[in-house]
């Protein structure tokens, strides 16, 4: 494809992670939003096209001292 990496948002929100992970296996970074998941971000990670580095954060990408502050990361 030309590029060494993806960064990619909410591939798993619109059903498009193994698109990515085909091309570029466990070089895909992907940022899902606490606003809009289908389901537990847990179930997200589980998944099988899911990348190896996945994030939830909120929106707003708030700092942790604001209210609304959301950071997890897969358990891999």
């Amino acid at each position: 494809a030309g590029f060494d990496f993806a960064v990619v948002e909410e591939c798993s929100v619109f059903d498009e992670c193994g698109a990515f992970t085909d091309v570029y296996g466990d070089a895909v970074i992907d940022i899902e939003y606490s606003d809009e998941l289908p389901r537990s971000f847990d179930e997200m990670c589980a998944d099988d096209d899911a990348p190896s580095s996945m994030v939830l954060r909120d929106r707003d990408l708030v700092t942790p001292s604001d209210d609304g502050y959301v950071f997890e990361t897969c358990d891999r």
